[in-house]
């Protein structure tokens, strides 16, 4: 094989776009120009159809600035290509996976939370070893793609052209965010927006990391050292508490002049026949959101951005909630859940707030995904009556 010396013009500027010379395993511009504009349409095709309009636009204008920044470093585009394609590609992997796992998709401070300690990682090793080991093959594979393209790319860009395009792209995020509009609150479950939705969510994550914690609180000066309250001694057997979680359901009274079967009035009524209110986070939907405010005594909208995943942000942080208090006055906390564990990833927040005993739709032994609500009653019923100990039952018979 006949080497060819590459020798640089000393007059030549060093951000020169023109390649250094041609050599028998360098691509040529045009080629690499082709290649980028061929997997630029591609992924803009893909994005519409998956993503959806103002949101593709979102996405793509986002990983064309990370684009353009590592040419900025690297003057050269194939290695580009394949960083943002590669990650991509990851996220939706990691997002669809986690997806079907929880039902939920992947989330900014899923990362934060993973790379934030030690253990994090140690615990991710353990419960996704597979996973895990699927994630660094992509890293490493990558990482060598990047290597090679960068060998073999002829081309040199001028940093001043790739600063130019990022600043170009920069605008391009910020008008394809601005139509993509606020995020609905099934968007994190219902929807397979992968890419959209994890890189909207550094927003509030960023956020919430920049005041220093999760919660919208008092400054750090004006903390107090809160102690968990000591066991209770009730002086006579308590009573059995049944928490009915019934979502959307309100009295009809509160609309005159709708039309509707008058015996149900008295349903919403405590014993002595008066209509007492309740203050929730939420109605319509996102009940969750009251789930968390009821069993932990704090309200979701402490949290600003990070609202709508207080459930999967606060597993396992909050360490005096209402069924720990219930415990320490020796009440047994039994949930009956409609839905399965692993939905919207609740099942570990339910046990760290106290709920070690959970019942779900599967082994409830639902048959149907909608069952009728006495379904769900008879089976709260018949575990309350006949304890010896005073029970905390929370029943959902929807959801």
């Amino acid at each position: 094989m006949i080497h060819q010396t590459l020798e640089k013009d000393a007059s030549a500027p060093p951000n020169s776009a023109e390649p250094i010379a041609s050599s028998s395993w360098l691509l040529p511009p045009r080629a690499v120009g082709t290649v980028t504009l061929l997997v630029v349409l591609f992924s803009a095709y893909c994005l519409h159809h998956t993503e959806g309009g103002p949101a593709g636009l979102f996405v793509g204008a986002v990983m064309l600035t990370i684009g353009a920044l590592f040419v900025l470093i690297v003057q050269r585009l194939l290695p580009a290509v394949v960083l943002v394609g590669a990650t991509m590609a990851i996220i939706h992997t990691v997002s669809y996976i986690k997806q079907q796992t929880t039902e939920v998709l992947l989330h900014a401070y899923d990362v934060v939370s993973l790379l934030s300690s030690w253990s994090a990682p140690i615990q991710f090793w353990r419960d996704h070893r597979q996973h895990a080991l699927m994630l660094i093959a992509a890293a490493m594979v990558t990482g060598i793609l990047v290597f090679i393209t960068y060998r073999v790319d002829g081309t040199r860009i001028r940093r001043l052209h790739a600063a130019g395009a990022t600043v170009l792209f920069v605008s391009l995020a910020c008008v394809g965010a601005a139509a993509k509009g606020e995020r609905r609150h099934t968007e994190f479950y219902f929807e397979s927006v992968y890419l959209s939705f994890f890189l909207a969510s550094w927003s509030e994550t960023i956020e919430g990391l920049s005041r220093g914690r999760l919660m919208e609180a008092g400054p750090p000066t004006l903390s107090l050292a809160i102690g968990v309250s000591a066991a209770c001694e009730p002086r006579s057997k308590p009573p059995h508490i049944i928490l009915i979680h019934q979502e959307s359901v309100l009295p009809p009274s509160h609309f005159p002049t709708l039309s509707y079967d008058r015996n149900l009035g008295p349903f919403f009524h405590s014993y002595d026949g008066q209509l007492r209110k309740l203050r929730v986070e939420t109605f319509g939907g996102a009940s969750w959101l009251t789930e968390f405010s009821v069993l932990t005594g704090l309200s979701t909208y402490s949290f600003g951005g990070m609202r709508q995943f207080v459930q999967q942000i606060m597993a396992g942080k909050v360490k005096d909630s209402l069924p720990h208090a219930l415990a320490r006055c020796g009440y047994r906390n039994v949930l009956f859940y409609p839905m399965l564990r692993r939905f919207l990833g609740v099942g570990k927040f339910f046990e760290g707030v106290g709920l070690h005993e959970i019942y779900d739709a599967s082994d409830q032994g639902a048959r149907l995904p909608n069952e009728r609500d006495r379904f769900y009653y008879a089976i709260c019923w018949r575990r309350s009556v006949g304890t010896s100990s005073p029970q905390a039952n929370r029943c959902s018979p929807t959801w």
